[in-house]
């Protein structure tokens, strides 16, 4: 059964079939109370298990392309406010309850 989060990116981005999350620039690691985790930065970063990613996981379509991630959206905060969620405007305000 393949996950929601990396079938979500599959939908938005497409796949790479040869390659594998693991390799990815995107993917960040590190560790915490002793264990170690992996979060791809395009889907989202949280302090959740529910932004946790593998590293077997096949690429998507921004498998190493560059990206200016101070105004990149997370697919995560994408999706969870609508197909037509836009990035925030310079200088824009925001408040998040």
């Amino acid at each position: 059964m393949i996950e929601r989060r990396i079938a979500a990116m599959h939908k938005r981005f497409g796949t790479n079939t040869a390659l594998y999350c693991r390799d990815c620039c995107h993917l960040i690691s590190g560790e915490y109370h002793g264990r170690r985790y992996h979060k791809c930065e395009i889907y989202g970063l949280s302090h959740s298990e529910s932004s946790d990613w593998r590293l077997s996981w096949m690429a998507c379509g921004m498998y190493n392309v560059p990206q200016d991630m101070d105004r990149w959206v997370p697919l995560m905060k994408q999706i969870n406010h609508g197909p037509n969620a836009e990035p925030p405007l310079d200088g824009q305000v925001s408040l998040e309850i």
